[in-house]
């Protein structure tokens, strides 16, 4: 985001990504219209980069944060160690987790940056990112946020010999393929620790129908008969191991699974 251009109100902010995009003021009513509506959904604003803010433009950027979203804010000390789940906040009707370094300075409303891991891989390979996002989620702190952020880069390169093609068909179709038929389908097998999904062009294929998904297949032993469980012992763990384990996915992701946000 970058304040407003010479010549306009130096109140307004705008969002950037390469190009000038809308009023902030906007894009967040927008948002507070849609959960309005839509009671059930959870909405992680992470603002990460700002261009030319002075403490002017970050106290009125926070200060229109609490004034759309009110309640609907999940505060940062929420009388738990661990992460919000969905349920959780579904339950405290909460429905926005701010992320905002200056407004985390100043009220428990907003969450710092580093309380959100959101490592960039920059890699124009699938393969690569697939053991990244593997590796990611097995060095995760449980008692934290993580991002997986499955997203290719192009390189100059990219851009030289694809002259014809746009960044959803060069990078990002290959992406949230490997995503949907390969991590996925790997991270439900091993019983990984999904916390936030970030994909390019996600209204492609099935990945948010698979994301959330996932947050079914955790409450499933819960509900398993005894030839089910004996299958899930089978794995080589202790009865106590399996119990410990069971109760690690129903607090920190049995429905800690924030969603699938485009980026």
């Amino acid at each position: 985001m970058v304040p407003a251009v010479e010549g306009r109100n130096r109140t307004e902010i705008c969002v950037l990504h390469a190009l000038f995009g809308c009023d902030i003021e906007c894009a967040l009513t927008e948002i507070n219209t849609f959960l309005n509506k839509h009671q059930g959904e959870v909405i992680v604003l992470d603002f990460q980069k700002v261009y030319g803010f002075q403490l002017t433009n970050d106290h009125f950027l926070t200060r229109l944060i609490i004034q759309l979203y009110e309640d609907k804010l999940c505060p940062r000390k929420h009388s738990s160690p661990q992460p919000p789940s969905l349920e959780f906040m579904h339950e405290k009707g909460y429905q926005v987790i701010a992320v905002n370094n200056v407004g985390a300075e100043h009220s428990d409303l907003f969450w710092p940056r580093n309380s959100f891991p959101n490592h960039w891989y920059n890699t124009k390979s699938a393969t690569h990112l697939l053991g990244c996002l593997n590796q990611g989620l097995e060095d995760r702190d449980l008692d934290s946020f993580h991002v997986s952020q499955a997203i290719l880069t192009p390189r100059p390169s990219t851009v030289v010999t694809h002259p014809f093609c746009s960044l959803e068909s060069c990078l990002a179709r290959k992406a949230n393929a490997m995503v949907e038929q390969e991590w996925l389908p790997h991270v439900r097998k091993e019983g990984g620790e999904v916390n936030i999904v970030i994909t390019d062009f996600v209204q492609e294929g099935n990945i948010v129908e698979e994301v959330i998904r996932l947050n079914y297949d955790r409450r499933r032993p819960a509900v398993l008969d005894d030839r089910s469980k004996k299958k899930l012992n089978a794995r080589g763990k202790t009865e106590k191991e399996r119990r410990a384990s069971k109760h690690k996915r129903m607090v920190h992701g049995g429905g800690e699974v924030a969603g699938v946000a485009k980026a």
